[in-house]
């Protein structure tokens, strides 16, 4: 038995455990070895991708895209090739081509699928599979994988799935004898046996059975399968209309359609920009110029994104710099506003935020002052320095040191008095100023000590300890004398018995926290409903996050689906409870249960719904034997009985096609072609 795997710097392909050749998977192999070849790829190697050439090289893996294998005992294949021709592997009895387009992934973790084995343990981007059987465990692609007894889209067991007959077409798309799925969705209305693919490329997002188009789990309405064809990424066609992400452009002449760029599309009469809404920029008349970054002349002026938003009369002398900016003889432009106006002599782009223009310093749109231009640098997107100080988003920060200035980690730095923190949620960045900064120590996340303190973000922690400072769960800490949350000390709890049972909740022998707030809770006996979850109790009461669950007994209470809950009484939604017996309640579906004859949306009563008619659509629809329903409003004028969901932005009922504008779901258009009463009954 051959096994790909690493030795050393180098990845090798080894039997019984002895180096015996360096494999470059590329059009030749070691002439000794004779094909075929029974090989296990491990969990150690990785096939990497570059350009036309795939090979196994450690060297090129900053540079490639990869695909690396993660099984508990790796993915049984044959190495072979056609007489001269290419090599191949072979894997379930499939022909898997040395150009492996299709497994070119998008998500990598580690150079991973995703799926690691740790132990007998088998995550997905660290998220446990439950009921995993590891021994028969096999990944099929960056999303989907299956052991003897289950099928899994990431952590996500597949429940409809079979076993037997599954097989992933591409990273999500998948199908078995029963049903197609898009990622771990079953597309019902699907057939499995007619399943194909449109397109050239293994990851186009539009296939096809033999009744409807889809892009994703969402239909194409109405489109023309025999003509449908994909075009480059988002287009499709057929011979009726021009398709954007599965969408039908109303106003394209199909005709005439032509895609200018990755930016722009046109057909005989309009240039449309191929942004967020697609639609018309200007005339085409001719003399429209794709100048890049949201740029285009047409017609002797030049625009930014719409013909609405003209920024120049010079179409001649408008040029395109460094970085998005541009110019034309009146001045400078950045993301389509006037920069700076005048004459420009000199200018150097720094980046998208800073540039020098006539030895003056520009951050964005504002000059910034006292700058020694001549000796200003940038040092990333918004920091910055000359010889006196430091600036960020063009501010200056006084007292600051250049000299001595340092990244400690991805968003804290330090120079010989202050530390910087830059919020990674906001941009803002939070400064502590008069440190001694030769002590400063990171020590994790945003936490930082020096001899004398330690600190959470830009705040010192009062009283908090150095020497015996201790990270706990999320913003919990403590030292030997106290726990803190934050910045703040937790009075009361004693750091010697407190337990960090998750990120929100804390407690001691006597006492509970939920973040900083006190609850009503006996510390030594609280635990955790639900791993990391929002429920917490003790032997007489139950929370939800810091509020008391009225009449909960902790003993029998448990979480069902969504975010309803139980005990041997009463019936929960978060910590309000319910009029509702729960012996009787049927949950039928996230977020709806039906009681006493009524059906609740989360915790309230759709009033006038239908029990026995109920049911539950895709996107927030229900409905019943007489009225639709999305997110539990009644929609009048649409005929339940038709109705059928297409997809995230699209329904229909026998007359019109329906779509969500502004929360509110409307008529887009009529329905051309009516189903006959055979096809809808499917």
């Amino acid at each position: 038995m051959y096994y790909f795997t690493k030795s050393s710097s180098e990845y090798r392909l080894i039997n019984d455990e002895v180096t015996t050749h360096l494999v470059y998977v590329r059009n030749e192999v070691e002439p000794d070895l004779t094909p075929p070849l029974e090989v296990t790829i491990t969990t150690d190697a990785t096939i990497f991708y570059s350009e036309d050439e795939y090979f196994i090289d450690e060297e090129n893996a900053v540079q490639s895209k990869s695909y690396q294998t993660a099984p508990s005992g790796g993915i049984k294949a044959i190495l072979n090739r056609d007489q001269d021709g290419p090599w191949f592997l072979e894997i379930d009895g499939k022909r898997v081509d040395i150009r492996l387009e299709h497994l070119d992934f998008h998500h990598e973790y580690d150079w991973q699928t995703g799926f690691k084995l740790e132990g007998d343990t088998i995550s997905y981007y660290d998220r446990p599979l439950k009921n995993v059987d590891v021994k028969t465990f096999r990944v099929l692609n960056c999303n989907y994988s299956l052991d003897k007894n289950h099928v899994y889209c990431g952590d996500r067991p597949i429940s409809e799935a079979d076993v037997e007959t599954f097989e992933a077409w591409n990273h999500g798309l998948a199908r078995d004898k029963n049903h197609v799925y898009h990622f771990s969705k079953a597309l019902l209305d699907m057939n499995p046996a007619h399943l194909q693919l449109i397109g050239n490329s293994p990851e186009t997002s539009y296939f096809r059975d033999d009744k409807q188009v889809m892009n994703g789990e969402n239909v194409v309405l109405e489109a023309d399968l025999e003509s449908f064809r994909e075009l480059d990424h988002p287009f499709a066609i057929d011979k009726n209309h021009v398709y954007r992400f599965g969408q039908r452009l109303e106003n394209v002449d199909v005709k005439t359609f032509e895609i200018i760029s990755d930016d722009h599309f046109k057909d005989k009469d309009f240039v449309y920009w191929n942004g967020s809404d697609g639609k018309a920029i200007c005339p085409n008349d001719g003399s429209f110029e794709e100048l890049g970054h949201g740029y285009f002349k047409t017609n002797g002026g030049v625009y930014y994104f719409y013909e609405n938003q003209k920024i120049s009369e010079d179409s001649k002398g408008f040029t395109m710099l460094e970085n998005g900016w541009a110019k034309d003889s009146s001045g400078l432009f950045f993301q389509g506003e006037k920069m700076f106006t005048g004459k420009v002599d000199e200018i150097s782009i720094l980046n998208q935020a800073y540039a020098i223009i006539n030895g003056r310093a520009f951050y964005r749109f504002e000059e910034m002052e006292g700058v020694d231009t001549a000796n200003f640098e940038v040092w990333d997107f918004e920091f910055a320095h000359d010889k006196q100080r430091l600036y960020y988003m063009g501010e200056a920060i006084e007292n600051s040191f250049p000299a001595s200035f340092e990244q400690l980690d991805e968003y804290i730095f330090k120079d010989e008095r202050n530390v910087y923190i830059v919020d990674r949620h906001y941009g803002h960045l939070l400064h502590a100023p008069n440190l001694d900064g030769a002590s400063v120590e990171l020590i994790e996340r945003y936490y930082f000590k020096t001899k004398d303190a330690v600190y959470f973000y830009e705040a010192q922690i009062p009283e908090a300890e150095p020497a015996t400072f201790e990270i706990l769960e999320g913003a919990y800490s403590k030292d030997k004398n106290a726990v803190y949350y934050s910045n703040q000390k937790l009075e009361g709890l004693d750091p010697k018995t407190t337990r960090a049972l998750s990120y929100q909740f804390i407690c001691d022998e006597e006492h509970a926290f939920h973040y900083d707030t006190q609850i009503d809770l006996v510390g030594k006996d609280c635990q955790l409903i639900e791993e990391n979850g929002d429920y917490i109790k003790d032997k007489k009461r139950v929370f939800y996050e810091g509020e008391l669950v009225p009449d909960a007994d902790p003993a029998t209470f448990e979480i069902l689906e969504g975010n309803f809950q139980r005990d041997k009484d009463h019936l929960f939604y978060g910590p309000q409870k319910l009029d509702i017996d729960p012996k009787t309640a049927i949950h039928i579906g996230e977020p709806y249960i039906i009681g006493q004859s009524k059906v609740y949306f989360n915790h309230t009563t759709i009033e006038g719904a239908d029990v026995n008619s109920f049911e539950i659509l895709d996107y927030g629809f229900a409905k019943d034997k007489n009225h639709v329903y999305w997110y539990r409003k009644p929609q009048e004028g649409i005929d339940p009985a038709s109705f059928e969901v297409k997809g995230y932005s699209y329904s229909q009922d026998k007359d019109n096609i329906y779509t969500i504008e502004n929360g509110e779901l409307v008529i887009e258009r009529k329905r051309e072609v009516r189903d006959s009463e055979d096809d809808s009954q499917h």
